[in-house]
């Protein structure tokens, strides 16, 4: 199932699915935070067809993928984060900065 995040904030689905603000992506339907997102209006529900064909689903130009790329975009940007961060929350961190920036234009 699609979905997109109709929020100003990155949605975190198990640690392991970052949304970013006005994001898509694919979701497992059964995991229950996507029943309560969904019921809150946080996430719709969106058809595949529906999705932007640059945002197809697959991995690409998505930014940085590991903890060492996210940090340096991170300290580029001159977002500060803690020293222990784990990589959803660094990925959070930059997804926020990027919709912050994108918003300031």
């Amino acid at each position: 199932m699609w979905v997109k995040n109709t929020e100003a904030f990155v949605v975190n689905i198990g640690g392991t699915l970052v949304i970013p603000p006005l994001g898509k992506a694919e979701v497992d339907e059964r995991h229950g935070g996507i029943a309560r997102l969904l019921r809150q209006g946080v996430l719709t529900a969106t058809e595949a067809d529906e999705v932007d064909e640059a945002d197809d689903g697959q991995p690409g130009d998505q930014g940085p993928q590991t903890v060492v790329k996210l940090k340096q975009a991170l300290d580029d940007l001159q977002i500060g984060y803690p020293d222990n961060a784990r990589k959803p929350e660094l990925q959070a961190l930059y997804e926020q900065a990027l919709y912050e920036q994108a918003k300031g234009q």
